[in-house]
């Protein structure tokens, strides 16, 4: 199999299943190939978009350090040109694969030809030593790069005199990877020095190198130089005059936002210089700039307005990464766009995603975005059209279909790479299933486990959000969907006068029987992954037009209630002994006491530490939290029998007299 041949296979090879086969042949002819050939395959296959096969680059590995003696000099990788060692290198890097014989062959023929390497291929070479965790072999690299007195970087002018020979492209580079690995390799105080020494060369620098600057400094997770803040108004007064590139806007966006740099001067530029010709840019970028802004909490309507066009005509070019990151931006801000339109394009990315051939380059990341976002961007969608009554059959179904394709289209290969979720991947997944009760025994049993294993990673918040996910799965009334929703409000209006005017009589129960509990109503689907979606039946032709929804998309009651509630109980358990002389937002002491509710759970230990928590509590601005708040704990008290404790009904009566007073005065609705 000559080069060319062998490399348009390779390029060729889209699914797990072609890689696979394409690789086994090279592996079987790669004795015979040239250097240049052999890095270039493997370099391309690294690239693949798949889950990568450990066990071919295992036997890639071995075939290139098999050698007849113990020191490798006559082994395959021994014999190839320098540069094509750091390729091979670097792709093994890429797939996240350590083989420390590669890694230790490889280096060694680095660090005896460093003279004769790139410094661009050198400092990739760095940088994947240290994506590798290979502290000890990078620091060898570096020192031998530096040559430095005793054996260990600590004059700058060592350091000087390499990088003089440097064009700035590769001084960007190299100073990108000294920020990357500075702390594992005890030469933080070299990395500042560096930095200090750009302060009078900024202005001078490329489009390209800020902007590598820019996101290396958010790599390296600290700018104690104020990097950042020196970089903004150059940037800034750059980006107005219409330059960089869209990679280069990217990087900024991201830079900035890993470090919570809130520059509004600097987005509102970023956002101009997108909109000066939008059509330029791929939808990876564009959603790598979103992330950005989403990131920081910076809303330019303008501007993710005038974008959803472009993704729209390039829903083809995004990739899993990009749609995650679109569909997390949008959702993040979609109680400020115009839903109508948010929605359609959330429908035409699901439309995208249904039509899918492999999902073997998602990541937990990827599906934990996508059905997080989706759900949000629907229940907020729901809540607007709540109080309207134009819903058909016709839009309902279709929202449901929708919901449920995705979710029957990502269900086997979810499962498939589910042990390799993080703790975070897996909350946003079960929230999102909550979110709906779309209800999998198999699934929702997997995410329950994951999250008891996970436990002791989740804050406070988090903790609430999966007790009040339990609450969700194991409910029995069905009631209205959205517990925020207008139908979902205990307390109304109307009976708001009443307990004032009974407010000196106040007790447990008669607060409860002003409460509103007959919203119920009932509706099943489940997730039958055994069925084949059939998209056509339900593809959008004119998806703009919907104009409303059901205020139910997917309520059942099939999860194990015997399951849900032992769970619950494991992380009620914990999350009272986190919230021992804590306190609390109001929204999230109420979320607790309906999971109580829900689950008519009477314990006196989380009484006490709830009680004192709300006390202890700083009283919420907002009339409306405070009084739905207070709703929620009458609720639990009556549907447990049992009376509240005198000091919390006394702090509650308190409040709630001067709320309501407020609110009627103000002329402040209330719901």
């Amino acid at each position: 199999m000559k080069l060319p041949f062998l490399l348009n296979s390779v390029s060729r090879s889209v699914s797990l299943k072609e890689v696979e086969t394409v690789f086994s042949k090279f592996l079987k002819v790669l004795p015979t190939l040239d250097g240049n050939t052999i890095s270039h395959c493997i370099n391309i296959l690294s690239k693949k978009e798949i889950n990568q096969p450990k066990f071919l680059w295992l036997k890639t590995a071995e075939i290139l350090t098999d050698s007849d003696n113990k020191s490798n000099h006559n082994s395959i990788l021994s014999r190839l040109e320098v540069k094509d060692v750091c390729i091979i290198l670097n792709s093994f890097a890429k797939v996240n694969f350590l083989n420390l014989k590669l890694i230790e062959t490889g280096t060694s023929i680095i660090i005896r030809q460093i003279r004769n390497i790139h410094t661009r291929d050198l400092c990739n070479v760095i940088h994947s030593l240290g994506k590798l965790n290979q502290h000890s072999t990078l620091s060898a690299v570096i020192n031998k790069l530096f040559k430095p007195k005793n054996n260990k970087i600590n004059n700058i002018n060592s350091v000087l005199k390499v990088i003089s020979n440097c064009n700035e492209k590769d001084f960007s580079m190299l100073l990108r990877v000294l920020m990357l690995n500075s702390e594992n390799l005890d030469f933080d105080s070299v990395t500042k020095k560096l930095l200090n020494s750009l302060t009078d060369k900024y202005d001078s620098l490329s489009d390209q190198t800020l902007a590598i600057l820019a996101n290396s400094v958010a790599q390296y997770g600290k700018d104690e130089n104020g990097t950042l803040s020196v970089l903004a108004p150059i940037i800034t007064l750059r980006l107005r005059r219409g330059n960089f590139t869209p990679q280069c806007i990217a990087q900024i966006s991201n830079g900035f936002a890993k470090l919570n740099f809130r520059d509004f001067e600097l987005f509102s530029a970023l956002a101009q210089r997108v909109l000066m010709n939008p059509q330029e840019f791929p939808p990876r970028c564009l959603a790598n700039l979103l992330n950005g802004f989403s990131k920081l909490n910076i809303f330019n309507e303008q501007l993710f307005t005038k974008l959803i066009p472009q993704f729209e005509s390039n829903l083809s070019l995004m990739t899993p990464q990009c749609i995650g990151n679109t569909v997390n931006a949008y959702s993040k801000f979609s109680s400020q766009l115009n839903l109508n339109l948010l929605f359609s394009f959330f429908n035409k990315m699901i439309l995208e995603l249904l039509n899918f051939n492999t999902f073997d380059s998602f990541i937990g990341q990827n599906y934990a975005n996508i059905l997080s976002g989706i759900t949000k961007l629907y229940t907020e969608f729901l809540r607007s059209h709540n109080s309207q009554s134009n819903y058909t059959n016709e839009t309902y179904e279709l929202c449901n279909k929708m919901l449920m394709a995705l979710i029957k289209k990502l269900y086997v290969p979810m499962l498939e790479k589910f042990e390799e979720f993080n703790h975070l991947d897996v909350l946003m997944i079960f929230n999102s299933m909550a979110r709906f009760r779309i209800c999998d025994n198999n699934l929702i049993g997997k995410l329950l486990s994951k999250l008891k294993l996970f436990m002791q990673n989740y804050k406070i918040f988090e903790l609430i959000n999966i007790v009040n996910g339990c609450s969700k799965f194991y409910t029995t009334d069905l009631k209205t969907y959205f517990p925020d929703s207008n139908l979902n409000t205990s307390l109304t209006q109307s009976t708001l006068n009443t307990t004032i005017n009974h407010a000196n009589k106040f007790n447990t129960r008669d607060l409860y029987n002003t409460l509103d509990l007959n919203n119920t109503v009932e509706n099943n689907n489940t997730v039958d992954s055994t069925k084949s979606v059939d998209v056509a039946k339900f593809e959008l032709k004119d998806v703009s037009t919907i104009s409303g929804i059901c205020n139910i998309i997917c309520t059942s009651d099939v999860v194990d209630k015997v399951l849900i509630l032992d769970y619950y109980k494991h992380f009620m358990d914990h999350l009272i002994k986190l919230l021992r002389g804590k306190s609390l937002s109001y929204n999230h002491i109420r979320l607790v006491f309906n999971s109580l509710t829900t689950f008519n759970m009477h314990n006196k230990d989380y009484n006490e530490v709830l009680s004192k928590v709300l006390v202890d509590s700083e009283l919420d601005k907002n009339e409306e939290r405070v009084i739905k708040t207070f709703s929620s704990v009458v609720d639990y008290y009556y549907g447990i029998n049992q009376k509240m404790p005198n000091h919390l009904e006394k702090y509650i009566l308190s409040h709630l007299n001067t709320c309501t007073i407020n609110c009627i005065s103000s002329n402040t609705p209330i719901y």
